[in-house]
């Protein structure tokens, strides 16, 4: 019996790490939503939802783009966070059916005199956003002057050096980033563009832990800790 208890004991410190799964997610979020500190807002609130259903993440910060990409070929495991109906592009990622937050997708302009109230509004303006921001890509109307960039420091600094009229992003981003970099000359423009809910996508390989996915992520809403996190995180929404 010493022999077997000394085998398991061995088997155990050997091989018990295999039982634990780590996921790797991809996100191509900024402050205060996610950073490479592990500080923001989807960083929080996925690691209490995974680690409730005793799974550790690691999250990578990549380009748009190449976000998804990664995630839908299975280099990684999911990525955060995108608006609803991806799957239609992108077929290997299954969206978790419940909202990490809303997104208000927005203008910001230099001018105070520019008015913006639909997406048809934006004809005719020379107008930046991030590429890979389906959002942004698939309503812009076709004769606005578009240009594409690859992050936010691109997109503010193209703003910034009068190249041009307009630029798209998130509200709560945009705000944060206007605070914390002091950018006086920048205006935002109300209302939003739209209004989206914004998900969790997994690659379709760990389609068996949506559902748990998605029940951990209520239960935080349900208890409370949900808004505790926003509260803290999400200060500039």
């Amino acid at each position: 019996m010493k022999v077997i208890g000394f085998i398991v004991i061995i088997f155990l410190i050997c091989f018990g790490n295999s039982f634990s799964l780590e996921l790797s997610l991809n996100s191509a979020d900024t402050a205060p939503y996610s950073t490479t500190e592990g500080k923001g807002f989807y960083d929080v609130l996925l690691k209490e939802v995974f680690g409730s259903i005793g799974i550790n993440i690691r999250i990578n910060h990549l380009l748009s783009e190449r976000s998804i990409q990664n995630a839908n070929s299975g280099i990684d495991d999911g990525e955060f966070a995108r608006i609803e109906g991806m799957s239609a592009e992108y077929n290997n990622l299954i969206p978790v059916p419940e909202t990490l937050v809303n997104f208000y997708f927005t203008a910001f302009t230099k001018n105070p005199d520019i008015l913006i109230s639909s997406w048809k509004d934006l004809s005719g303006y020379n107008i930046a956003f991030i590429n890979g921001w389906k959002i942004f890509e698939n309503n812009v109307p076709e004769n606005a002057n578009i240009i594409r960039v690859k992050d936010a420091e691109a997109l503010f600094r193209m703003l910034l050096t009068n190249r041009v009229d307009l630029i798209l992003y998130s509200k709560g981003r945009g705000s944060s980033k206007i605070i914390n970099e002091n950018l006086t000359d920048i205006h935002i423009i109300d209302p939003p563009l739209s209004i989206r809910g914004m998900y969790l996508y997994i690659n379709s390989k760990h389609r068996d832990i949506v559902s748990d996915i998605t029940t951990a992520l209520r239960a935080l809403k349900e208890n409370g800790r949900y808004m505790e996190i926003m509260n803290e995180y999400l200060r500039f929404q």
